[in-house]
């Protein structure tokens, strides 16, 4: 049962180098309130638009294979270049949205030879769902999100070490 506690000082173990790391076992994850992170929460999350998208286009989302999810987003907008030494030829979307590039890590990982072919599937899905795409953050956009958090004036004579451990 999780009650939300931190890990007492008795589930940590000395490594070898003297410092106290958290027991392999130790799998608790405090859910409090206080320690989850609401400050990121993104009330215009895109994620699921794919089927969304492909509803308005007169499919039935419910009925395609995520095989043919990727082949609708490909036709949609484009396919990401090949890398530099695939193990492998995979077809991976530049997008899922307009706003939404894939990453170029799903690319890579997909390509990889070390990836087992049976993680292929979780990669699309995780394509499909959003997982792995990103948003794209424009100087401007950048500004205006540090002055909604008064970064400016918070930042001002610290050193860069200060405000790197502000966030």
């Amino acid at each position: 049962k999780d009650t939300g506690a931190v890990p007492s000082v008795s589930s940590f173990k000395t490594n070898n180098t003297g410092r106290n790391q958290p027991s392999v076992s130790d799998v608790s994850v405090p859910q409090t309130p206080s320690a989850v992170n609401t400050q990121n929460e993104n009330t215009d999350d895109i994620r699921y638009s794919v089927k969304a998208d492909m509803a308005k286009e007169g499919y039935d989302p419910e009925k395609i294979s995520a095989d043919e999810m990727i082949d609708w987003l490909i036709d949609k907008y484009g396919k990401v270049k090949q890398g530099e030494n695939p193990a492998r030829d995979v077809a991976v979307p530049k997008k899922t949205a307009a706003n939404r590039p894939v990453s170029l890590f799903a690319r890579t990982m997909m390509e990889a030879g070390i990836t087992p072919d049976w993680a292929m599937s979780e990669f699309e899905q995780a394509i499909i769902d959003g997982t792995l795409t990103h948003e794209v953050i424009t100087d401007d956009s950048a500004r205006q999100w540090a002055r909604k958090f008064n970064v400016f004036d918070s930042t001002k004579g610290r050193s860069s070490m200060d405000i790197q451990g502000m966030f």
